[in-house]
């Protein structure tokens, strides 16, 4: 069974999910906070720029956010050249953070994420979890036929498999009537304005981590431990797996502390002797895959391949862990054999399997170098550490 510990202190909380012994995501709420990631704002367009078909818009931060037209629904563009105007009042939701010089990244096409599903009011039909069994699937469209709207836009989360249909409508309505209620509202505000904040990091690991028979949730905290019960309503399954253990965070300093000081390096050593190097640049993140030595003779192929594999599943680990998003770009060590290329596709592939940030390879290019793409869902672990000393 795998842990996730909530350390809770007077200064902060802490998250740490730990798997097969090996810590593989942690989070500060402390720093967290920082992360606008999924916040409905009312936004006032400061400039149009045709040319790059984006437009500025001010959200509050100290630098305007980016608009692209291919986030603007397509109800805002009938009959006109351009979507938007200097001066317009639009909504908008932060898909990716300030960062650098950069101002966040922000789109018009607004979405609304609960355990069970994601609202998309500005899209329609129904789409599955590839996650999700056919049996699964069959279970959950007969729902959707006899339940929503054929003008929703319904996306059923992985976290549906097996749901009673009375928790899946309950969170439709739910999010169906906070979409209604940020409609309303919107005309009565100022502007710039936050009308929607996304659910706190503790919301989002227990909405989307926490399952019976496969976590534990471990809280040093009473006053934390019984929030989270009352959070879990009748679900009597999940209660159980909830343990309070007041004495617990040194024996987890001793279990994390080897593995997050390794994710604030760049060198990441691999049992068989190969090492990987991460670099996060402001554009990608590029990873370099070495043997750590001249390796030759007859088994050259088989120590690449092995090297390779055991790369590939440190990689996603250190994706998670690093919670590293957008491109990503892998240079593992070349080989001949096409079924080695698959055989390293499929351990890829079946790694991000168990990543709720959804890492996709999108391609292996001329070069042999594999591009990959990962969602964001907070400020990575290194930039939390670099504002976290800044001045």
């Amino acid at each position: 069974m795998n842990r996730i510990y909530f350390d809770i202190t007077s200064e902060k909380k802490t998250i740490s999910i730990v798997e097969n012994n090996r810590l593989v995501e942690y989070y500060e709420e402390k720093n967290l906070s920082q992360s606008k990631i999924g916040n409905i704002y009312r936004a006032r367009v400061d400039r149009v720029l045709p040319s790059l078909n984006a437009a500025f818009v001010d959200i509050g931060d100290e630098k305007n956010a980016y608009l692209s037209f291919e986030e603007i629904p397509n109800t805002h563009m009938i009959l006109k050249t351009n979507p938007i105007k200097s001066g317009d009042i639009v909504l908008v939701q932060v898909v990716k953070d300030q960062m650098g010089s950069k101002g966040a990244k922000v789109t018009m096409k607004l979405t609304l994420a609960g355990k069970y599903i994601i609202y998309s009011p500005y899209k329609t039909g129904i789409k599955m979890s590839k996650k999700l069994n056919d049996n699964d699937k069959q279970y959950l469209r007969e729902i959707a036929e006899q339940s929503f709207s054929a003008n929703d836009g319904i996306i059923f989360r992985t976290n549906a498999s097996n749901a009673k249909k009375e928790y899946i409508l309950n969170e439709y309505y739910a999010l169906k009537g906070i979409y209604d209620k940020i409609l309303k509202e919107v005309n009565y505000l100022p502007t710039p304005k936050l009308i929607y904040q996304a659910s706190s990091v503790i919301d989002k690991i227990l909405r989307d981590y926490f399952k019976p028979n496969e976590n534990f949730i471990i809280v040093n905290d009473k006053d934390f431990y019984y929030s989270i019960i009352n959070k879990l309503d009748d679900d009597n399954n999940l209660k159980e797996n909830i343990i309070l253990d007041l004495e617990f965070s040194s024996r987890l300093d001793t279990l994390i502390t080897h593995d997050l000081r390794q994710a604030m390096s760049n060198k990441v050593p691999l049992k068989s002797g190969g090492y990987i190097v991460i670099d996060e640049l402001e554009a990608l993140t590029a990873i370099d895959v070495n043997t750590g030595s001249l390796v030759t003779g007859r088994s050259y192929q088989e120590i690449v391949l092995k090297t390779n594999i055991e790369a590939a599943k440190e990689i996603a680990i250190q994706l998670r862990l690093r919670n590293i998003g957008g491109i990503i770009i892998v240079d593992f060590i070349d080989m001949i054999s096409l079924d080695d290329v698959d055989i390293l596709k499929k351990t890829l592939e079946e790694e991000f399997k168990k990543d709720k940030n959804n890492p996709t390879l999108v391609d292996i290019t001329k070069l042999n170098l594999y591009e990959i793409v990962r969602e964001k869902n907070v400020i990575s672990l290194k930039n939390r550490v670099i504002s976290k000393n800044c001045p």
